[in-house]
């Protein structure tokens, strides 16, 4: 499970700190844990991605289905109050949701270049797709009635493989675009580096949902009525996610670089690994059911012969195990890109091969793979007629799934004695004379 640490400047004559974390835009802050006075403050807190919702169907083929993570790498912001006299010097308050699924009131788009709806979202029911092919796109609203202020909190995905050079956010003051926040590269960038296009760090890791943390004093803003959405890459396409917008008064940070998104899943079947996919879904076509396994080995259908007392007959009668089949433990593992490991997900399924229909071979010498077939019999008995009385008849049982798997297979013999005369001549009770 992946571990992160988050440090801060010293607060002179602070008795601790808490730490509070948010894991949705505009949800509460939650106290995640409390540290003493330190030289260099910083606190430790690990994200364990475990899979959600995993489900097993099918009784022969197990189809295991499960959803990614909750959070996929830190998608949380933390407000961390310092205490002095048992007091905090705030209250971890709401931030305020700016944007989410539909423009602020009163803004409207300026420019939508390289903009789609998306699905893809974290908090919201579709996020804002921004993509630049060999270039830059950067769309644009303004208008808002109310201005985002303060520090201004938006969350990012970028797909693998589709990392840009650089991405920004340009802000409108209700007057002009005028200053911008950028991560990565400088390049593409509507203003000249320093005091109106400001560095705020790496571009954020792929495959994961991130807040990026912009407080507009260090643009030398004090609020921003439009935002524009930029992405940059010189050769290749690059694309952006852009999800909810929200802002606060109160200091708030994110969780630093690397954060770490799903390499793979690994499955587990009774504890032994089995198989490793990059997909949400596994289709286990090993699993078995043992009573059949133990049936091949010892408890082979009994077939029992009852002669017909002509000898030009036989009814055939057997016994297929039953059971309720066999039940496996499966877990489903996420492994982060740096080899981390969730907890497991958990979820059982039962593999039955129930009996079907039984395949009949006969002959008056050893079977072969060129016997016909007798009879294929869905039921547990069977009468062969036409024999004849005194011969050496060769049998081979098929036992067959519903599936018509084979479950087992028994070769017998058999001889029916020779009859008699009087086959069907009954005595009757009578007085003799």
């Amino acid at each position: 499970m992946p571990l992160y640490k988050l440090s801060w400047p010293k607060v002179e004559f602070a008795e601790g700190y808490e730490v509070w974390a948010c894991k949705r835009p505009g949800a509460d802050y939650e106290l995640i844990g409390t540290i003493g006075a330190l030289e260099r403050p910083e606190f430790t807190f690990m994200v364990d991605m475990v899979p959600r919702n995993p489900l097993a169907l099918g009784t022969r083929d197990v189809q295991l289905n499960w959803e990614p993570p909750q959070h996929l790498g830190v998608p949380f912001t933390f407000k961390i109050p310092y205490l002095l006299g048992g007091q905090r010097s705030f209250e971890p308050s709401r931030d305020i949701v700016w944007l989410q699924d539909a423009l602020p009131l009163g803004a409207s788009w300026q420019d939508v270049s390289g903009l789609q709806d998306s699905s893809w979202t974290f908090a919201s029911e579709h996020s804002f797709l921004v993509s630049a092919s060999e270039g830059y796109a950067s769309p644009r609203f303004h208008g808002a009635l109310i201005p985002l202020s303060e520090t201004v909190i938006v969350w990012v995905w970028i797909p693998p493989g589709k990392v840009p050079e650089a991405l920004w956010l340009e802000f409108h003051d209700g007057q002009d675009w005028i200053r911008s926040a950028y991560w990565g590269m400088d390049i593409f960038a509507p203003y000249p580096k320093g005091t109106d296009h400001v560095y705020m760090g790496e571009v954020p890791s792929p495959d994961t949902w991130r807040p990026l943390v912009v407080p507009l004093h260090r643009l030398r803003l004090e609020r921003a009525y439009g935002l524009a959405f930029g992405v940059a890459h010189r050769t290749q396409e690059a694309c952006v996610y852009w999800d909810t917008v929200a802002c606060t008064d109160q200091p708030v940070m994110a969780a630093p670089l690397p954060h770490l998104g799903i390499r793979c899943y690994e499955i587990y079947r009774d504890g032994r690994l089995i198989a490793t996919t990059t997909e949400t879904s596994y289709v286990d076509t090993d699993a078995v059911d043992t009573r059949w396994v133990d049936a091949r080995r010892s408890l082979h259908p009994a077939f029992h012969f009852e002669n017909h007392p002509s000898g030009k007959q036989v009814t055939i009668r057997w016994a297929v195990p039953q059971g309720q089949g066999t039940t496996y433990a499966y877990e489903v593992v996420s492994v982060s890109y740096n080899g981390d490991r969730s907890s497991p997900a958990r979820v059982s399924a039962t593999v039955s091969s129930s009996y079907g229909k039984t395949r009949i071979y006969a002959d008056t010498s050893p079977i072969t793979d060129g016997t016909p077939l007798l009879a294929e019999v869905a039921g547990s008995s069977f009468v062969h007629e036409g024999l004849v009385p005194g011969t050496k008849y060769y049998y081979r049982f098929d036992v067959l799934s519903p599936a018509e798997e084979l479950i087992s297979r028994t070769e017998l013999t058999h001889v029916t004695p020779r009859g008699s005369a009087l086959d069907h001549f009954i005595l009757d009770y009578s007085q003799l004379a």
